[in-house]
């Protein structure tokens, strides 16, 4: 037996889930947490300048690593600015461990007013999969274990945990015989499916000429299901991907034909997606959803894949409760065949994905070139951040045949300038990767303060930023805001696409690359000429 507060119990129940980093900006409520962490080497600490930043940051990292990792904010302020970022991972299907201080505990439900209460839960009750109030110290390991139950079974999705200040700071006799009883969440679900239904699945697959499949919900990403691509590559039939799963696959997968984006975006890829008379539906989300309605597949050749039951859609011709990699080795085994018979269908949905992204990349064109160009140079070490109105599926469709470890895509349907702190959570997780972040002036300047905190702690980045705002309107030059937080800048103008040059990775800084593009030059001719 030994005396422990609440704070290193919470704090010990992390570390057993495997949470090796926090984003947190300091609240004194949250003392006893910052005390412990302080304490050991195993648990490290990261300090943005913003809330609203920490869940971005934590979104990065867990997107990127596989791993847990803890937003913290305190009581009142700090909560309602985390927030916005917190919608992030609501949105793009994260697990992400949400922390908070609150009143003592016998000042909630209702609050007697102080430390700047609020009532916490219901304010994220609508974009968490769950949460809870902590009102009894014994019960801190029991709901930190149903908290990462809830986060990483089914549909992964973020949770939010309140620790009234009372709870943290009291001290009591704690068992280290309990505390090595605490089981670890499974991250990776398995759902081996119902053998009738999977055999049912296999049989619309063995009898399809033209099948296709379409991932989404992040699956295959690291710490969901890593292997897919494996299975996917035996199976043998053309994989698309939407927003949500950008960058599971990349140009060294011989069936991935390209983002959905790439597809919809033009008649010709929309009229080729719908001479499909099978579809292997991955992780359902709203991209993929409404790509279903655009290619109007018929319900009964629709197999959807999904290991929560709840988001089996009702128009699916056979829905299948299992997880992706117990569901694709039943296919593989059962229709060894498949890869071979879909050989000339995968052709032609392979040469369509690169005719379409091709009038992307005009030779005039500034950032599209850029991409271009940082499409050759990219490897297995590089992990692309894109953000921005356009830039990212502009990114997703122009690196499709590229090599990297990762690419994340957002625009303008996510939260504004969610990009570079997410970046910064990569780039912590991945310290021996490139990170590279490409993104335009609006999405940059959302959060630009935060490369101060990452020039202390020495985060290496690498930004590429379109800088299309009108200088009459917005007097902010952006080179000179990014050499004030210490990167080292250049700045092209490019009008022909000749001499363009990416700048290297710097080890332990930050370096960028400033677009200027065309239209602004043709903007001061015709000035000029007026």
């Amino acid at each position: 037996m030994n005396l422990k507060s609440g704070g290193e119990i919470l704090v010990d129940c992390l570390r057993k889930q495997g949470v090796k980093q926090v984003f947190s900006i300091i609240g004194g409520q949250m003392g006893s947490i910052y005390d412990t962490i302080g304490n050991r080497d195993d648990i490290h600490l990261f300090i943005p300048r913003c809330e609203t930043t920490a869940p971005l940051m934590a979104a990065g990292y867990i997107a990127s690593t596989g791993l847990p990792a803890v937003s913290l904010t305190t009581v009142g302020a700090g909560v309602v600015y985390e927030v916005g970022g917190l919608a992030h991972a609501w949105l793009n299907y994260l697990p992400l461990i949400s922390l908070a201080p609150q009143v003592q505990s016998w000042k909630t439900k209702p609050h007697q007013e102080s430390l700047q209460a609020c009532n916490q839960d219901e304010i994220f009750a609508p974009l968490t999969k769950w949460n809870t109030i902590i009102y009894h110290w014994k019960r801190i390991p029991q709901l930190i274990l149903r908290g990462f139950r809830e986060a990483y079974t089914g549909v992964p999705g973020p949770v939010h945990i309140d620790v009234p200040v009372d709870i943290l700071f009291k001290r009591w006799l704690w068992s280290k015989k309990r505390q090595a009883a605490w089981p670890l969440v499974q991250r990776e679900a398995t759902v081996p499916g119902d053998d009738s239904r999977l055999a049912t699945a296999a049989k619309m697959l063995a009898s399809a000429k033209r099948g296709l499949v379409i991932v989404g919900q992040g699956v295959g990403r690291q710490g969901r299901y890593r292997n897919l691509r494996t299975y996917l590559g035996q199976l043998g039939l053309p994989v698309i991907t939407t927003r949500f799963s950008s960058g599971i696959l990349c140009g060294r997968d011989e069936i991935y034909a390209g983002p959905a984006a790439l597809f919809t975006s033009s008649e010709a890829g929309l009229k080729l997606l719908k001479e499909a008379d099978a579809v292997v539906l991955v992780g359902i989300d709203p991209e993929s959803a409404a790509l279903i309605d655009q290619c109007g597949a018929k319900p009964k050749t629709i197999i959807q894949i999904e290991t929560d039951p709840s988001a089996l859609l009702t128009v699916a011709g056979c829905p299948v409760h299992a997880d992706p990699i117990s569901a694709l080795q039943t296919f593989v085994r059962a229709v060894p065949a498949a890869a071979e018979n879909a050989k000339a269908w995968l052709d032609k949905v392979l040469k369509a994905g690169t005719e379409l992204a091709r009038p992307l990349a005009p030779v005039e064109s500034g950032l599209n070139l850029v991409l271009s160009e940082l499409a050759r140079s990219t490897t297995r070490d590089d992990i692309i951040v894109a953000d921005g109105a356009g830039v990212a599926s502009m990114a997703a469709c122009l690196l499709k045949d590229a090599e990297y470890q990762d690419l994340f895509c957002m625009d303008e349907r996510d939260t504004l300038g969610v990009g570079l702190p997410f970046a910064l959570g990569a780039a912590i997780g991945n310290p021996l990767a490139r990170v590279t972040l490409i993104c335009d002036k609006e999405a940059l300047f959302a959060h630009v303060r935060e490369l101060s905190p990452a020039a202390q702690a020495g985060i290496a980045l690498r930004i590429i930023v379109a800088d299309e705002e009108d200088t009459r309107t917005n007097c902010a030059d952006t080179a000179s805001v990014l050499k004030g937080f210490g990167c080292g800048v250049e700045r092209i103008d490019v009008v022909s696409g000749a001499g363009v040059k990416i700048p290297a990775h710097r080890s332990g800084g930050r370096t960028a690359l400033v677009v200027k593009p065309q239209v602004e030059q043709q903007t001061k001719k015709a000035r000029l000429a007026g």
